[in-house]
């Protein structure tokens, strides 16, 4: 089991390369030599000794950029006519369902999480239909470019109406991907967001509370709920103040990785890695944290790479 990132070197060599993988592995290496795990010939299957199922996406739709840890998207299959039998069709002639808002505010996340938020959303019984039925649902996370105040947003998937709201406070940009997952295991998912915050890389946990009547959503009532935990770090920055992008006509484009969800340890729940910068050396630092349902999450293990400066979207692969 590793996690593997890549970088842009400022040294192209193979060599150098190869040695941050083995400075990787060197630091996984207590979490290797606990971890009991056999997998069955055809690769389909995972047990552990203890008897635990790693965890998978927990069944969301798409929970993360990549959708699973290791970043691998396999699409359903696909025929090419009606005459071919079952199965999907390719979309030849796209048209758009729903358009939402008409603000000019847009948003800077590079991906952007769909979920079921069914058994988070409260209505009556002749309301259902109206209040999302059986609906996914998008988060965006958008920042007023005037203001500077950023709000994540849920957004119900049939009727583009906005379900919930939640101010961040004022951020820069975000443009690092909400994640979701289900921390206490009871049906309702959690958010997560990161961002830089003056100078301070923050990470919230959100366990979101949907309301709709008759009368429509409720989107303000996320206003009064806070987040479960909050994680901040002085020393670190999601997104990197280096390069070219950074300044002149390009500006404010600020690199930035993704957040991972993965179950390093396999013990059954997920985990958060974040590829970082260090605000003070500009060193790409990978961290990974826990993920409780209540309290404070811990810091599991830190690595700082002494290569390259703009750290890639983390990834997780089980390679023994």
């Amino acid at each position: 089991m590793t996690v593997v990132t890549t970088q842009k070197l400022l040294s192209m060599k193979i060599g150098a390369a190869f040695a941050v993988s083995i400075m990787l592995a060197m630091s996984l290496s207590p979490m290797l030599a606990t971890t009991g795990v056999s997998r069955s010939l055809d690769d389909s299957h995972e047990m552990r000794s203890s008897g635990i199922d790693p965890w998978s996406d927990g069944g969301q739709a798409w929970p993360q950029p990549g959708r699973t840890p290791d970043r691998v998207s396999n699409p359903p299959g696909h025929v090419h006519s009606s005459d071919s039998g079952a199965g999907l069709l390719s979309i030849v002639d796209p048209v758009i369902n729903w358009d939402f808002g008409s603000d000019p505010i847009g948003t800077d996340s590079l991906g952007t999480p769909i979920a079921d938020f069914t058994s988070s959303l409260s209505t009556d019984p002749s309301s259902e239909e109206r209040c999302g039925g059986d609906s996914l649902y998008t988060i965006i996370v958008q920042t007023d470019s005037a203001s500077g105040e950023s709000y994540m947003r849920i957004i119900e998937g049939e009727d583009s109406d906005l379900a919930w709201e939640v101010s961040l406070g004022v951020t820069e940009k975000v443009k690092a991907s909400p994640v979701v997952v289900d921390l206490d295991d009871d049906g309702k998912p959690e958010v997560i967001a990161v961002y830089d915050q003056g100078g301070t890389l923050n990470v919230d946990a959100w366990s979101p509370r949907l309301f709709c009547s008759v009368t429509g959503w409720n989107p303000g009532a996320g206003s009064s709920q806070q987040p479960i935990w909050t994680w901040e770090d002085d020393d670190l920055m999601v997104s990197s103040d280096v390069g070219p992008y950074v300044s002149g006509w390009l500006g404010g484009h600020k690199p930035t990785a993704q957040p991972l969800l993965a179950d390093l340890d396999l013990d059954g729940d997920a985990e958060l890695v974040i590829a970082a910068v260090n605000e003070n050396s500009g060193d790409p630092v990978i961290v990974a944290l826990s993920l409780p349902s209540s309290g404070s999450p811990a810091t599991l293990w830190e690595k700082t790479l002494d290569k390259g400066s703009h750290p890639s979207d983390p990834a997780f692969a089980q390679t023994d």
